[in-house]
């Protein structure tokens, strides 16, 4: 069951930056490419992280719920399996049941009333009180309890998880308790129920949820096939999709809450039942039985079973251990004692993203990443060419990393939406040894031989010195002993319908420091240098190391604050989420699946119009920096759009969200893009209240028009080339109001470099390249970094001191999962997010149709590999806490002051 109230929306004073920033796209995290020479695996196709990524339509409150589960159960086609019950307790291991506890299960039986009514709420309480009776012959130290939890929602869930699945098994400890037990005076209020009703009544609690179970009448929505014949257990109809996508999204509720591998599930249909296995490959379920009438025994001995079970086979991943509170209690005294030194203090976006992995009711866990995993500083020195880059004695004989990182994690600052895919989740992690922050992703990568994990393509380029990137501290795949965790659902597949299956592999990142997100950025100022750094990074790694990034987009550039030597803060830019890179020589080979990587909002006119056809390049990733800085000055400047709140939603979604499917499934999109960028217009101009940001998106669209007239020729060649294979298809709101002081411009901008040219000279050399080579200004670096630089040092001169800040403090158009509390996220990577080797390559769209909601958020999308079918890639969201450090200790730099209110 599912709950009806409307999402709470976050309280107005918890801080003046936009709460808009809480759910970003995300990229999930990708399996980086093989190094030479093969970069590394093709991603996958878009995902629903995709589709609901930046996308500027929002899914919000029941009317719009089956909007959100139909795209769901997409995402998961292809990943649901059938197997026979006996075939399924290979998942259960352990002791068969003694002749006492059979004994026990013939005395024992499920009421045939309770499960023949037509309302399903009457099923709760009577199936919790015979399983529970089940469930008490199992161990004390591993006891379950049955709870009633279809009435009532998480309140200390997010917004997004207001979700009500009918029946929950928790463990019967008093944590367990305290997070699912309801209150007296709810109690009190439930005067509909009865005393044994108000016995086994919860709340769910998706931080302790053991296995969570699903009830619907014999003639509800289902959605499997449950009769005893033999039909295709998928029902084909819109009201099963919705169903699908409805457990689909309490899988992903306890994969995403909890340090999982997989989760047990039961649905039921009157009588009947069905068992699931889920992990980050797909969904394995039993054929259908009968549990009340013919075949008790299953489901009694699945119970007992399950009860049996250790926390590692249940699907726990037993390298979190829960910390003690002495543990706790020196995180907490570590950070008291921290923010007392000026100089060594947590930024405010640090200290929020610290509490908030403190969240009440949420368990704190200790993780140990082993010293083979440690990345040592010899391997990230230029010039170092090390393969793998771990500890290892250095030529002193001393050895580098001589201890385990011992981490402290809490509630993760991002997660995915999907059940399956690459799972990301982010942590904000303390160090027990160092006494730091740093920052862990743990993701399920694609189990490929040709794939490489991220870690290597880092490096790769730290040894390559690529600047402005991300510093490693470790990476690997999480083992258990000298066992990798990977998945089991591809096997069935692969075994019932003799398709090959992707796999996955759980895998570990850390890296040395928390970065802020880029929409966290205080003044246009901020952004543009941000932006800049990054394209520098990208050009680093193009140019020094061979590679490309190829997902650009607001995710993945960060913004690291630092201090100058008089302690006015500096603004830098980082370029990460690198697992999509590809070597120079990859991008020569045709794309291997028509569905491209990437994050939908920021892709290329060119990818979007021709995904089977073109071959991604330098050019694509440069457009996609123009892309999200167009984005950004929609998102949080006032210009023409601003007055017009209909009018900017209908352009957003026209020109970053809107896609078309053709009549082979291929999604194709960039069409207003391309109209934009092919005549240099600015639809949204012009910007106000900041000349060096009007004349940005001018020098922008100038170089970007330049661009597409140079290879105008290249794209009336690929459009004949698409219509004929199409032919042969056919024929068979207000400013910030605290201001930003003392904030100072690294010296590198102060000054025009001795390679930068002026953006006039950098048009006239492309133009005169074009009429020889096809040569445009996106096809290298240097206009767009020209372009950027400029703009940053206009605004060194025009900035004074007090000035109000040109950002708008609320976003003025919502991301699709903002529902309204922004304490909690969304990613990427979508396409997985892309998002980010998976299933469907996230599409962060919406097409023209369905531009009806409101709120949204961008998703990466990932190409599928040509010979595999793979699942969904799994996104993820940004928990982004509240941040007041953009608005209360950046230095105020403002070029104008703004007294305009957009509403």
């Amino acid at each position: 069951m599912e709950s009806s109230s409307a999402p709470q929306t976050a309280s107005s004073d918890t801080a003046p930056i936009p709460t808009d920033a809480a759910k970003q796209p995300r990229t999930p995290p990708k399996a980086s490419a093989v190094l030479p020479p093969q970069f590394g695996s093709t991603p996958p196709k878009p995902t629903l992280n995709a589709q609901q990524g930046n996308a500027i339509v929002g899914i919000k409150r029941r009317k719009l719920r089956d909007r959100f589960y139909t795209p769901l159960d997409i995402d998961m086609s292809g990943n649901w399996v059938e197997i026979p019950v006996d075939k399924f307790s290979d998942f259960l291991p352990g002791d068969e049941p003694t002749d006492t506890v059979l004994a026990t299960f013939n005395e024992e039986t499920f009421d045939e009333s309770k499960f023949t009514t037509t309302n399903e709420e009457d099923m709760y309480t009577p199936y919790c009180s015979t399983a529970e009776k089940i469930l008490a012959l199992g161990p004390e130290d591993r006891r379950l309890v049955a709870r009633d939890t279809g009435r009532y929602t998480d309140t200390r869930g997010s917004p997004n998880e207001k979700m009500r699945p009918d029946v929950i098994l928790y463990p019967a400890t008093k944590k367990a308790e305290d997070a699912y037990s309801l209150k007296e005076n709810e109690l009190a209020k439930a005067a509909d129920m009865t005393p044994e009703q108000k016995m086994y009544v919860a709340r769910p609690s998706w931080a302790w949820a053991d296995l969570v179970m699903e009830f619907k009448t014999e003639n509800g929505d289902h959605p499997f096939h449950f009769a005893a014949s033999g039909e295709e257990f998928l029902l084909d109809t819109e009201a099963a999709m919705v169903r699908r996508g409805q457990i689909a999204n309490y899988a992903a509720a306890v994969l995403r809450n909890q340090h999982r591998q997989f989760c047990f599930m039961v649905v039921a249909a009157g009588c009947r039942a069905r068992l699931l296995r889920w992990d980050r490959s797909g969904a394995v379920v039993s054929k259908s039985f009968d549990f009340v009438r013919e075949n008790k025994d299953i489901m009694f001995r699945f119970l007992y079973k399950y009860s049996c079970m250790s926390q590692e086979e249940r699907g726990y991943d037993p390298t979190f251990v829960e910390a003690t509170p002495a543990d706790v209690d020196a995180m907490k005294a570590w950070k008291a004692e921290v923010m007392k030194d000026k100089k060594a203090r947590l930024s405010d976006y640090q200290s929020q993203c610290f509490d908030r992995e403190l969240a009440e009711s949420w368990p704190v866990y200790r993780v140990t990443i082993p010293k083979e995993d440690l990345i040592s500083d010899i391997s990230l020195t230029p010039g170092n060419k090390q393969d793998q880059g771990r500890s290892e004695p250095s030529a002193s004989g001393e050895h580098i990393c001589d201890d385990d990182l011992v981490l402290l994690v809490g509630k993760p600052n991002k997660n995915s939406s999907s059940p399956v895919g690459r799972g990301m989740q982010g942590y904000v992690a303390y160090d027990v040894r160092k006494r730091r922050l740093v920052y862990l992703k743990d993701s399920w990568r694609p189990d490929l031989e040709d794939a490489h994990p991220e870690h290597k393509t880092y490096i790769h380029l730290w040894q390559h010195n690529v600047k402005n990137i991300a510093k490693l501290l470790s990476g690997g795949d999480v083992r258990i002993g000298n066992r990798i965790q990977r998945t089991l659902a591809q096997d069935c597949v692969r075994e019932v319908t003799k398709v090959k299956h992707l796999g996955r592999v759980h895998y570990r990142i850390v890296f040395s420091e928390v970065y802020r997100p880029l929409e966290t950025y205080g003044h246009s100022l901020d952004m543009v240098e941000v932006i800049c750094d990054a394209l520098k990074a990208h050009r680093d790694a193009w140019e020094k190391a061979d590679v490309l990034h190829r997902d650009i987009s607001d995710g993945n550039v960060m913004i690291q604050d630092t201090f100058d030597e008089n302690g006015c803060l500096q603004i830098g830019g980082i370029l990460n989420d690198w697992d999509l890179a590809k070597f120079k020589s990859e991008l020569e080979n045709p794309p291997s699946r028509r569905q491209r990587s990437g994050t939908w909002q920021f892709m290329s006119a060119f990818i979007l119009s021709f995904p089977e056809q073109k071959k991604h390049t330098v050019s694509d990733d440069l457009e996609s920096f123009v892309h999200l800085t167009n984005w950004l000055v929609l998102k949080w400047h006032l210009h023409h759009f601003s007055p017009h709140p209909a009018l900017l939603k209908r352009h957003v979604t026209n020109t970053y969200d809107a896609f078309a499917e053709n009549a082979e499934g291929l999604d194709l999109g960039g069409e207003q893009k391309h109209g934009y960028l092919s005549t240099g217009e600015i639809p949204f101009a012009p910007v106000q209240k900041s000349p060096p940001l009007e004349h940005l998106t001018k020098a922008l669209a100038e170089t970007c028009h330049a661009h597409y007239d140079a290879h105008k020729e290249e794209w009336q060649r690929l459009l004949d080339i698409q219509r004929r294979e199409n032919a042969k298809r056919a024929s068979k709101s207000k400013p910030m109001e605290k201001p930003v002081i003392h904030r100072s411009v690294k010296a590198e901008y102060l000054q025009r470099s001795s390679g930068s040219t002026s953006v006039v000279h950098n048009l006239q050399r492309s133009q005169e390249l074009s009429l020889i080579a096809s040569f445009g200004p996106l096809d290298d670096h240097n206009a767009l970094i020209s372009i950027y630089s400029d703009v940053i040092l206009t605004f060194a001169y025009l900035l004074q001191d007090g000035n109000e800040t040109d950002k708008l403090q609320q976003s003025q158009f919502k991301d699709i999962l903002d529902t309204g509390s922004r304490s909690q996220n969304r990613s990427k990577r979508p396409s997985q997010s892309s998002e980010e080797g998976q299933p469907r390559s996230k599409k962060p769209k919406r097409s023209p149709q369905e531009a009806t909601g409101e709120g949204s958020s961008l998703q990466t999308i990932v190409e599928d590999h040509d010979e595999l079918t793979v699942p969904a890639a799994g996104g993820f969201e940004q928990v982004l806490p509240v941040d007041e450090h953009t608005s209360s200790t950046l230095p105020q730099l403002a070029a104008e002051k703004d007294g305009t209110t957009t509403e």
